[in-house]
């Protein structure tokens, strides 16, 4: 029951209560609710053990040890006389902490010897109950005893006690603090008839000294109520059900009658109506028609509801609005995950929730969730335009310093690098989402510090890392005002399709790169499937993070064949239109087997500050997903594990016949490094393997755990005359193997030494020609421009297991280098010679002649003598 709507009652009794104040002299009656934050003078006693707290509340403020308080005041009625008293009790009674409610006394000092009368509250054991006591100068005689068990627990209960003038006593009380007291018991004792003063005496351990709270307090005339309930306000809890607050307790039987509820714009009667079990003053409606939710005016009768005195409400009309929040109604514009080392902020988590919707929203069973959990919101109207922190309990006493904070528990913690967040009504519906890391602070050091995350434009809500960026006001942020980062930030960029994934034989999730209005998306004439699908049945846009549309399908997909999917007329959440015929393509996956995905470049030396990569290449004809593919680093002396397997892609991502994929820890940091033509076929991972700088090897899996590619590298595998530092390794024909140091090269200078994500610089395409020994081009220059930088030897036999001897002599016929020594072949390959001398210096320019020996097992030889030019800048 809201405080002090019931001794509106007191006042509101009539004719009667009115001619008593005025002919009774003031000692006789009296009516305190400790409105008044100074005691009034009549109180008299241990007055320093009590204090009216900030809820006008008479509690007791008493030193932490072993003691009793008492407090009292003169009151001369006895006879034809009404005792009501409001009482919390924070913990079980017991006999060392109980309470004595003295209703009659002949001496001010309530803990000496005294005639009169008492209440007790607290008992040794369980079945704790109300009990009349007489006292005569210290003997106390128990007159009557209540149910047992009624008072055992904590409580917040009103107490109501009557005597005629014959001497008989009803004790009676309300549990739920309302007036509508039920009798504990009756007794018959005038021994004494006259009293001087009314009073309480707590008994207190340590640990309750400050747990006895009292208020409306009243001692005077049977209270006669002639006043129907008034509705003091109406409180829409979700689009069918609505919560009545009466001025006073209202009786069951006619608060749950439906009849008496009456609704305008169409909404009628509610179907349930029942009191509050635990307040007696509210009602709960509940609804079949909805409440129009565009914040128009509506009405509610109320009629014929009856307090406990039977006075029955005459045709109230109330008015009230209910609006249903809408998606970014309410925003979360400022949000604090790390809280050390502090920077000024008090070192507790916050998220800053703003109302920008223009009026006044109630959150009460709103639900706040990260990743990995939920917590309600408490009853709380957010003003329109205003903030409202939420917070952990521990931290609400400072940071109210800044505002109006909410305390929740449990506390779905911010995380420190990343975490998703929604924000949900009442009815469930997403109304803010927000999926941040601690890349969003755009600055290394106060990432790692006590600062805020603020959002940059509030009329941008959609905007993800381009709208919000770390505080830079000097105390680490702006909790409950306007952030210091403000500033008009539009989003007018275009929203555009990633990529398709099949999630069953009928079912496609297209992936964008921003979020989505709800409303295009699922509009199925946007989107068009080639092969004969056309439009698909069904469109719907995946929640929360509304970048995902679900398409399904009138026919099922075929294995094997590569689909088109053309969008357009989408919209973002801001408004802008996709692209007209934006496109990708999908297929469904099949198994990755060897040698379907082989490694085709690594930079596993980067230079300071920078980041490996490993890039793929998918020389199969099949479409896999990356989800089913694993990195991993080994060991090359113990062939075991290093570290944990890395997979591809932690969400599902088609790779097509041809395609270079490029896996990294930080995409957008190897692109401040590196040129790469296309970052949607860069994906960062987590715990990319750190590959060292000497020997190592870089290995792929299927899920299987089956090995489908496997490189032992060497740095010496690089051009001697080259620092390796930023400078990767690149494959130079994708059929040969893996493991022949004569498939891999240094990345061309030209290129910047890399080429993520597209052809490699040193790429070569050739077919075999049946000539035995053979030059790809007879001159060449190895300048690390990417342009025949190397001299390619290429050989081709009938059959495997030739061995040979391969030298290099300049036109004078001296030894340059000895390339090849007793090398056993294949069937067919190549060697290379990349100009340098056997000294490890850059050969001149000039010509040279290639001497190859080949012989078989039986002692046969064949000599091949071909001439070649080293070319260069003179």
């Amino acid at each position: 029951m809201l405080k002090k709507n019931w001794s509106k009652g007191i006042f509101k009794c009539g004719f009667f209560y009115l001619l008593f104040l005025v002919s009774t002299p003031t000692n006789a009656q009296f009516f305190d609710d400790f409105s008044n934050p100074v005691l009034d003078p009549e109180w008299s006693g241990e007055l320093s053990k009590f204090m009216i707290n900030p809820a006008e509340r008479l509690q007791l403020d008493a030193p932490s040890v072993q003691d009793s308080a008492w407090i009292s005041r003169p009151s001369s009625i006895i006879d034809d006389a009404e005792w009501q008293i409001w009482v919390n009790l924070n913990f079980p009674p017991s006999n060392n902490n109980r309470l004595s409610i003295y209703l009659v006394s002949d001496e001010e000092d309530l803990t000496g010897p005294l005639n009169g009368y008492f209440l007790r509250i607290g008992e040794n054991g369980n079945n704790d109950a109300i009990e009349l006591y007489r006292q005569t100068g210290y003997t106390k005689d128990l007159l009557a005893r209540g149910t047992d068990g009624f008072v055992t627990n904590a409580f917040s209960m009103r107490f109501k006690v009557t005597r005629d003038a014959s001497g008989v006593w009803e004790v009676s009380a309300d549990p739920t603090g309302s007036t509508f007291f039920q009798t504990e018991f009756t007794v018959q004792d005038a021994t004494y008839t006259n009293t001087s003063y009314f009073g309480m005496v707590c008994y207190y351990t340590a640990t309750r000294s400050d747990q006895f709270f009292f208020d409306e307090i009243y001692a005077g005339a049977p209270l006669i109520d002639t006043d129907p309930p008034v509705v003091l306000e109406v409180i829409p809890r979700s689009s069918t059900e609505l919560e009545i607050v009466f001025d006073e307790g209202v009786e069951e039987t006619t608060a749950a009658q439906t009849s008496n509820y009456f609704v305008s714009a169409g909404v009628g009667n509610p179907i349930n109506a029942f009191r509050n079990p635990q307040d007696f003053s509210r009602v709960t409606l509940e609804f079949q028609n909805p409440f129009p939710s565009d914040g128009s005016t509506l009405a509610l009768t109320v009629d014929g509801v009856e307090d406990a005195s039977g006075n029955a409400v005459n045709n109230q009309i109330v008015t009230f609005t209910f609006y249903l929040a809408k998606f970014n109604d309410i925003i979360m514009s400022e949000i604090f995950p790390r809280t050390t080392p502090v920077v000024g902020l008090p070192a507790h988590q916050f998220i800053e929730l703003y109302n920008r919707s223009g009026r006044d929203i109630n959150l009460n069973g709103w639900t706040y969730s990260d990743r990995s959990s939920t917590t309600f919101l408490p009853d709380f109207t957010l003003q329109a335009d205003s903030f409202v922190l939420l917070s952990p309990n521990a931290g609400v006493n400072q940071l109210s310093a800044f505002g109006e904070v909410l305390g929740l528990s449990p506390w779905p913690s911010l995380n420190l690098t990343s975490d998703e967040l929604t924000l949900r009504n009442d009815e469930g519906e997403l109304i803010f989402y927000l999926n941040y890391t601690n890349d969003w602070y755009g600055d290394d050091q106060k990432k790692n510090e006590g600062w805020s995350l603020e959002m940059i434009d509030i009329d941008n809500p959609c905007g993800d890392a381009d709208n919000w960026t770390a505080s830079v006001d000097p105390s680490g942020g702006t909790p409950g005002r306007e952030n210091s980062v403000s500033f008009s930030n539009p989003d007018l960029t275009a929203p555009q399709l990633i990529r398709a994934f099949p999630v069953s034989e009928n079912e496609v999730v297209l992936f964008f790169d921003k979020r989505l209005d709800s409303i295009s998306s699922v509009s199925t004439s946007n989107f068009s499937i080639s092969e004969g699908i056309g439009e698909p049945q069904i469109a719907e846009v995946i929640s929360p993070a509304f970048r995902e549309i679900k398409l399904s399908l009138n026919t099922n997909l075929t294995t094997g064949v590569t689909y088109n999917v053309t969008v357009a007329n989408v919209s973002d959440c801001s408004g802008n239109n996709i692209e007209d015929g934006a496109q990708t393509r999908f297929g469904i996956p099949e198994p990755i087997e060897e040698f379907d995905i082989i490694i085709n470049e690594l930079l596993f030396h980067p230079v300071t500050g920078g980041v490996r990569f490993i890039e793929l290449y998918n020389r199969s004809e099949k479409v896999v997903n990356l989800e089913d593919l694993r990195i991993l680093r080994i060991d090359p002396n113990e062939g075991t594990t290093v570290g944990n397997p890395v997979t591809a892609s932690t969400e599902p991502f088609l790779m097509f016949p041809g395609d270079f994929i490029v896996i990294t820890p930080n995409a957008t940091q190897l692109n401040e490094q590196y040129e790469i033509p296309d970052l949607k076929q860069v994906i960062s991972v987590s715990g990319f393997p750190a590959y060292p700088n000497g020997v190592g090897v870089a290995q792929i899996r299927n899920y299987q755990a089956e090995i489908i590619d496997n490189l032992q590298y060497d740095n010496s595998w690089h051009f001697d005359l080259l620092d390796s530092r930023g400078v990767s390794l690149e494959r130079v024909h994708y059929d040969r193997p893996t493991q022949d140091k004569n498939n891999w090269r240094s990345a061309a200078s030209t290129v910047g030494y890399a080429t993520p994500g597209y052809k490699n610089s040193q790429h070569l395409e050739f077919e075999i020609s049946g000539q035995g020994i053979y030059l790809e081009d007879e001159v060449f220059s190895p300048d690390g421009d990417g342009f025949r930088d190397y001299l390619n030897i290429f050989y081709e036999f009938d059959a495997p297991g030739f061995v040979a001897n391969v030298n290099i002599h300049d036109s004078e016929g001296r030894l340059v280098r000895r390339l090849i020594k007793n090398k056993f072949m294949d069937k067919e390959g190549m060697f290379s010679w990349d100009g340098i001398n056997k000294k490890g210096e850059k050969a001149s320019i000039g010509i040279y002649i290639v001497v190859a020996e080949i012989f078989d097992l039986e002692g046969n030889i064949k000599t091949y003598k071909l001439s070649c030019v080293l070319g260069g800048r003179l």
